[in-house]
Formats: structure tokens, C-alpha cells, sequence
């Protein structure tokens, strides 16, 4: 149960970590929408991996 937690918050701390640290040449944060939608990545992957273990009867 534990790597399963831990699989699912992976990505959306990889995606933290890329978008905090500042970088002046990403685009995506040049765009209006760049934060939500880095939110967004965040939630959807974690939520495709939620659902997928769901699939596979692991939760």
C-alpha cells in the first residue's frame, strides 16, 4: 500500500519540482494559463495512476 501512495504522489512532485525552480526560459511560464495549468498536469496524473491501480484491483 505504501508504493502505491508513494507511485501516485510522484508525479505531481516531479512537476513541483520542474515549475519551482524558477527558470526564466520556460515558456509555460510566460502563458496565462501556465500555473493552472500545471495544476492540472499535476492532478491528472495523479489521478490516471489512481484510477489505473483501481483497474488493476490494487486498492
Amino acid at each position: 500500500m505504501l508504493t502505491i501512495v508513494t507511485v501516485i504522489f510522484t508525479p505531481p512532485i516531479l512537476i513541483a519540482g520542474i515549475y519551482g525552480m524558477n527558470l526564466d526560459q520556460m515558456s509555460e511560464m510566460k502563458m496565462i494559463f501556465g500555473y493552472p495549468l500545471s495544476l492540472l498536469l499535476m492532478l491528472l496524473s495523479s489521478l490516471a495512476l489512481f484510477l489505473f491501480f483501481r483497474w488493476k484491483k490494487w486498492l
